[in-house]
């Protein structure tokens, strides 16, 4: 997920398929969407909460940046910043990043680590190859993008989603 959970490097990340892509139905939350007219960096939507999974941890997730932007004709450069607002360490965090434009799956990336502090900010960017075909599709979708981010941790579940224009 650009890294974004580990100092050690990213995760092996797949992108640039051409194949339509239905996402897939949340866990309990609810997904919000904003105007898809809204310019970069993205509108962010809202951070929808889940009931603590194991316990009652101060544990709150919050994306406080999120960017894509284009680095050549297939060639996206994404950054994500993520900070624990809560006042407990976040522990066996899971982040998972998926970007949509349309119907077209443009990439996912997930990643794992032990704890986030709290009060931890965490900022990672990785560069996304995109073939021909998905990088077509973001022309064609007005060049608007679908980001929904969801963070896993024994204490809490978060699920945002933002709309850019890339």
């Amino acid at each position: 997920m650009l890294g974004l959970l580990s100092g050690a490097g990213a995760i092996a990340i797949t992108g640039g398929s051409s194949d339509e892509y239905e996402s897939p139905a949340p866990h309990t939350l609810e997904e919000h969407h904003t105007d898809a007219s809204q310019p970069a960096p993205a509108e962010h939507v809202e951070t929808e909460s889940a009931t603590p999974t194991e316990s009652d941890a101060d544990v709150e997730f919050e994306v406080t940046n999120l960017e894509i932007s284009e680095c050549g004709t297939t060639c996206r450069d994404a950054t994500i910043e993520l900070t624990n607002t809560g006042t407990d360490t976040a522990t066996n965090v899971t982040g998972t990043v998926t970007v949509v434009a349309g119907d077209t799956h443009v990439w996912e990336g997930e990643e794992h680590t032990v704890r986030l502090e709290a009060g931890d900010t965490v900022t990672r960017s990785e560069r996304i190859d995109l073939d021909f075909r998905t990088a077509l599709a973001i022309q064609n979708n007005d060049r608007q993008v679908t980001v929904t981010t969801t963070i896993e941790s024994d204490q809490q579940t978060t699920r945002t989603v933002d709309e850019l224009s890339i």
